[in-house]
């Protein structure tokens, strides 16, 4: 206990020192040297930065080398001008993208004139970073066809494709230089906006509320963790010292959309439209019909000029007359038969910038993206998980989802003049997927498989399908019925001493999942809980069989089943950025974290420790002017886990099948013929875990080089190289009556680790060497089959080499 609260201590002295884990994350900076025009360092020159995104001017002196620096700059164009008695003053312009360096290098000559010399723009190649990728800025974005959704231009960047993991409908399966889609990390001023329960692209805002977004694929120094692909960075706008607005207006139709796509035989389409009971079911649903508009406005200025700035803006998107029908007719549904899904859009963001005084600003963020879907909400093919339409009855299918939830976050940068600066950061992150039945379908569901000709001593075959009636029936909270929140707390330190960039930080994360799986039906008969019914007559007697939760055996009172388990993640690192010479930068750097999946009652049942992550890369700047870089880097990357594990494994529920002769009482009747009995399971599903587990991590190796064949023209040529090193896994071949395996068929193990889940020396099934043995009464037995084979190491590589050309013709006119 001791130790504990000593480590507490240690990590609170660190948040409390702390800064650019966050303040990177959302600036960058301006960085030079003044000489003379003999190529001598000019010491003492006074440095002033200006620009529409900074209250106020900044100003510096030079030091004893010649050498500026103004950290934490907001994204955007700036003015760098040096004034030194005897020379002519210069100005050279600047453009800042999020978490970069520009350099800007300037040179003074003896004058008897007082004068302005303007010298052009700033180089726009980072010789002071390893980390690849593009910035797109707002204006890039606004003149491209990404929809509502920022996330569309990640796509714009060279090696990002997508995969086949869930989106929730809107969010976009990226794959980044062979990760997959879950093993991204996005971040919008400052707050992790992954979503807690799976891993993906966790926020759907607008890309009109966004100023930049970065898109690192790799590369990336060691303040930035819990990612194995690439880090989407994003800062939304800020106000400024003028007012200005925009609004928008967009229509689009089912039929106006190009190439409709209707699946009635073969593999469904590539864009996964087909889905239903199975990911790529042709009895699945699709959009028939709607009508979209999409309109909105945003607005930004200034309270007190030079002090306090707002930006506020919002988009709404309704689909009108939307509807879905089933790719395939069934015996109850003609695939003509369309059903109503109704659609809103909420999406809104806010920032409140405050420049208490000279050095000190205060940020307060907000933004949101709430979408709900009505009528057949449960049946949308854009989910990833879609309920089929099987009968007309409304009881059946009506439903309501909701998607999305609000983000707030809270920033205090100190700045030191150019010597260091401290970040302090609170934030919160909430995601919702959430499921459940509206109208008619809330109550009961009721599945008749009654038969014809059957007695007490030759039962008769129940229909493979049943006649469905009454509610919307079950809901399993893992998948559609869940709600997250993710509270976040940063803090670092930059300091600035010589040709050193050193950074130290630490932050702590909790993600929380609350996920419900329920039946229809509640307030049916007093009862307040849902069940599901089904009607039975294979003897000849009709009876009812009721599946329902349950507090506990013998019990009979219908309840939800909810689990809300959480993860605790907390990590610190330091790193140091040295410019050895004026031509060649070392950055070198180390990242821990720690990571404790808890089950339902808090309980840590996995702990990921010694997840030491070391960077290193090296830049060349043969010219030492800015224009070109060679670099080389290597790094290990340690990943997250989503909550996902947690709620699926680490819950607990009670269930009853209950048989009687009323279609809603729960109670058990011992006079049902066949059924005099009911059928209790209950407990905790903990999936046992081997010893000694290690998280998920990945090596990247990667060499490369960029050049700029003019202020608005550059190359680039890399080649890139990612090992998987370990991943986690259940295996669920384990013999679920053995007392050894926890009673559970699945386990969590490291493939190739050779502990005893990984090694398959426990009692296992596998399915290979027979079906589970009974008893005469039909109960299985254990399976006796011994061992099962063991797993084996896991791999994926990733070998890329690319090739990058970015021109900015003008203005209005980008390329890449």
């Amino acid at each position: 206990m001791r130790s504990r609260y000593r480590f507490i201590t240690v990590l609170s002295v660190c948040i409390l020192l702390a800064a650019p884990f966050v303040f990177a994350q959302t600036t960058g900076n301006i960085q030079g040297t003044i000489t003379d025009a003999d190529g001598h360092p000019l010491p003492g020159v006074t440095v002033e930065v200006s620009g529409p995104s900074l209250q106020g001017a900044r100003t510096v002196v030079t030091s004893a080398d010649g050498s500026y620096r103004f950290p934490a700059l907001i994204p955007g164009n700036y003015k760098v001008r040096a004034a030194l008695s005897g020379f002519a003053t210069v100005e050279k312009g600047a453009v800042v993208s999020l978490d970069a360096t520009a350099t800007a290098n300037l040179v003074l000559r003896l004058t008897q004139k007082e004068e302005v010399v303007v010298s052009g723009e700033a180089p726009l190649v980072d010789t002071t970073s390893t980390t690849t990728g593009t910035s797109y800025t707002s204006s890039v974005m606004a003149k491209l066809p990404i929809g509502t959704n920022y996330a569309a231009i990640v796509r714009s960047n060279p090696g990002v494709s997508e995969d086949r993991g869930e989106t929730q409908g809107r969010a976009l399966a990226l794959t980044i230089y062979g990760a997959t889609s879950v093993e991204n990390q996005y971040i919008i001023d400052g707050v992790n906006t992954t979503n807690v329960i799976k891993g993906f692209q966790g926020k759907a805002i607008n890309g009109t509320f966004i100023q930049e977004v970065e898109v690192k694929t790799g590369g990336y120094q060691a303040e930035y963790g819990r990612a194995m692909g690439g880090v989407i960075n994003v800062i939304t706008k800020s106000g400024g010292n003028e007012f200005h607005g925009d609004a928008f207006v967009n229509y689009d139709s089912f039929g106006t959309q190009a190439n409709q796509v209707i699946c009635t035989s073969g593999e469904a389409p590539p864009d996964s439209t087909c889905k239903g009971s199975g990911e790529d079911s042709l009895t699945g649903m699709r959009i028939s019909d709607y009508k979209r508009w999409d309109f909105g406005a945003d607005f930004g200025g200034f309270i007190l000029k030079d002090r306090i700035w707002f930006f506020l803006a919002y988009d709404r998107i309704n689909y009108n007359d939307q509807k879905v029908a089933r790719y395939v007719s069934s015996a109850a549904v003609p695939n003509t038969t369309e059903f109503p899904l109704d659609e809103v859009d909420n999406l809104y963001s806010g920032k409140l910038t405050f420049n208490i005084a000279q050095g000190s600003t205060l940020v307060a963020t907000a933004f949101s993206d709430p979408t709900v879907i009505e009528g057949a909400g449960g049946s949308d093919p854009r989910q990833s998980r879609v309920r089929l339409i099987s009968s007309l009855d409304p009881r059946t299918w009506e439903s309501r989802r909701d998607i999305g939830g609000l983000d707030l976050g809270a920033r205090f940068n100190q700045l030191f003049g150019s010597y260091g600066l401290v970040t302090l950061q609170a934030a919160r992150h909430k995601d919702r997927y959430q499921l459940k039945p509206s109208g008619a379908g809330s109550g009961i569901r009721v599945d008749d498989f009654s038969c014809e000709g059957g007695t007490h001593d030759v039962p008769c075959v129940e229909p493979t399908s049943p006649t469905t009636t009454g509610g919307f029936g079950s809901i399993f909270g893992p998948t559609v019925n869940n709600f997250s929140a993710r509270n976040m707390y940063r803090g670092d330190f930059t300091f600035y001493f010589g040709n050193h960039e050193a950074k130290l930080g630490a932050d702590y994360q909790t993600g929380r999942t609350t996920a419900v799986t329920f039946f229809t039906g509640k307030g049916e008969g007093g009862y307040p809980g849902g069940q599901v019914v089904e009607i039975h007559n294979e003897y000849g007697d009709p009876y009812y069989s009721h599946d329902f939760f349950s507090p506990g055996q013998g019990d009979f009172t219908p309840i939800d089943n909810t689990v809300t388990p959480k993860t605790d993640d907390i990590g610190w690192y330091v790193q140091d950025s040295w410019k050895v010479t004026p031509s060649l930068t070392v950055n070198a750097g180390v990242r821990w974290d720690k990571e404790d999946i808890r089950d339902y009652t808090g309980t840590a049942v996995i702990k990921t420790t010694n997840e030491w992550q070391p960077r290193i890369g090296v830049i060349w700047d043969p010219r030492a002017d800015g224009t070109t870089k060679l670099y080389a880097f290597y790094g290990r990357f340690y990943y997250a886990l989503p909550t996902d594990l947690n709620v699926r494994a680490y819950g607990a529920q009670s269930s009853y099948t209950t048989y009687n002769h009323d279609p809603v009482i729960t109670t058990p009747d011992p006079t049902v013929f066949g059924h005099e009995s009911p059928f209790f399971q209950g407990g905790a599903f903990t999936e046992p875990v081997d010893t000694n587990i290690k998280g998920i991590y990945q090596d990247e190796y990667t060499i490369g080089v960029e050049h700029l064949l003019d202020p608005t023209f550059s190359v680039g040529l890399k080649g890139t190289y990612r090992n998987l090193g370990s991943v986690i896994e259940d295996r669920c071949d384990l013999d679920y009556l053995a007392p050894e395996n926890n009673f559970n068929s699945c386990g969590i193990m490291n493939p190739g680790s050779g502990e005893l889940y990984e090694s398959g020396n426990f009692p296992g099934c596998s399915g290979l060497d027979g079906s589970r043995p009974s008893d005469a009464d039909g109960n299985p037995l254990p399976c006796n089959f011994g061992t099962v084979p063991a797993i084996g190491n896991a791999s994926r590589i990733y070998r890329g080499i690319e090739v990058t050309g970015r021109k900015q013709f003008s203005q209005s006119l980008w390329a890449q």
